[in-house]
């Protein structure tokens, strides 16, 4: 049975949009040819699944690919603001914002959202929080796989305010709506 949000959980003067409608880029990772073989202990970060966690990025067990590989592979390259969204097994639905200007690039189970122009903080805030994991799982009924496509995650129905609060909302500096809306308290740091 699918979960679907209903038109109350988003207070007044909030619109929900489709995820593909905010941005340029949705689209995952891939493994270098021989796989874990050719990873290295310096060079450009490759980053995997366990490297995202809920809500933020983890570089406790990073790995490392040569200048040729990311080269080669360069159409997964991941760039500051990019948003990265586990898409396969256990770890399915982890986001984090990729806020380093280090240059890195993605695995196959980590899809890289990239936005035209809203903020990536608060659709990270929201693709982390309870109602990002509502979207998740209207797509995870029946099967005994866990996995999301390009077009379901596109598909995922994102509550945004009228813009200019938004990245005060995202900040969670006086957050006001976004923990209700999103199911948690947004604590001030």
């Amino acid at each position: 049975m699918k979960t679907k949000l209903k038109s109350k959980a988003i207070p007044d003067g909030w619109r929900r949009v489709l995820l593909n409608t905010l941005t340029k880029k949705i689209g995952s990772g891939n493994t270098p040819l021989g796989g874990s073989q050719v990873y290295q202990k310096s060079g450009i970060k490759f980053l995997r699944s366990q490297n995202i966690q809920n809500g933020c990025l983890s570089l406790a067990d990073v790995t490392y690919i040569s200048h040729t590989i990311d080269a080669d592979m360069a159409s997964t390259r991941v760039y500051t603001n990019d948003i990265l969204y586990n898409i396969t097994g256990a770890s399915i639905g982890r986001a984090a914002l990729y806020s380093l200007e280090e240059q890195a690039n993605v695995n196959q189970h980590v899809c890289i959202i990239r936005l035209t122009k809203d903020d990536p903080k608060f659709i990270n805030y929201f693709l982390s929080s309870p109602l990002g994991a509502k979207e998740l799982y209207s797509f995870q009924a029946g099967g005994n796989r866990e996995g999301l496509n390009f077009q379901q995650l596109g598909s995922f129905k994102v509550p945004l305010p009228p813009p200019p609060s938004r990245r005060t909302k995202a900040d969670c500096g006086g957050a006001g709506d976004l923990g209700s809306v999103f199911g948690e308290a947004c604590e001030e740091d």
